[in-house]
């Protein structure tokens, strides 16, 4: 696995000493079980079963219809509004990361995936919420060239991505 992050994620890692692929992290039973329904496949596609149940698949006319689809719909949401500490979204997020991107490796092998992990706190402007906190996962599979992604266009985003191959 290649694993990549723009500055702001670097920075979060930096200030947690936290090192998502060694430590072990405990996920909330709901969360867990979206990840243990694992993959469901169509036309091409690979998408978490859990969060795709009411999925209709459109006709696809090329493998970038089938990414975009996939990119889109593999938007995994592991924030938790009653968590008091922000940065344990970060902490979810990279363990669903890890997950996802191990469980693609295994039931897919000779298969190329990017697996992003996105975070941010909660943002202020002057005495207003700007940006609420949040943390989400998305994969989808590399089905051709589709270069190298650019983690420091996330304007105020930490990003952090998983090559699985």
């Amino acid at each position: 696995m290649i694993i990549r992050s723009n500055k702001i994620m670097e920075d979060y890692l930096r200030e947690l000493s936290y090192d998502f692929r060694t430590t072990p992290y405990e996920l909330p039973g709901s969360i867990a079980d979206v990840l243990n329904q694992g993959f469901s496949q169509k036309d091409g596609t690979v998408l978490l079963t859990a969060i795709n149940t009411q999925t209709c698949w459109p006709t696809f006319t090329d493998d970038q219809d089938r990414m975009d689809f996939e990119y889109t719909n593999n938007k995994f949401n592991t924030d938790s509004p009653e968590e008091d500490e922000e940065l344990e979204y970060l902490k979810r997020a990279l363990e669903c990361g890890n997950r996802i991107a191990n469980k693609l490796k295994e039931e897919f092998p000779g298969k190329i995936f990017k697996v992003l992990v996105f975070f941010n706190e909660t943002n202020f402007e002057s005495e207003h919420i700007a940006l609420f906190a949040a943390s989400s996962v998305r994969f989808y599979e590399v089905k051709q060239p589709d270069g190298e992604n650019d983690l420091e266009s996330y304007q105020g985003e930490a990003v952090l991505e998983i090559e699985v191959q």
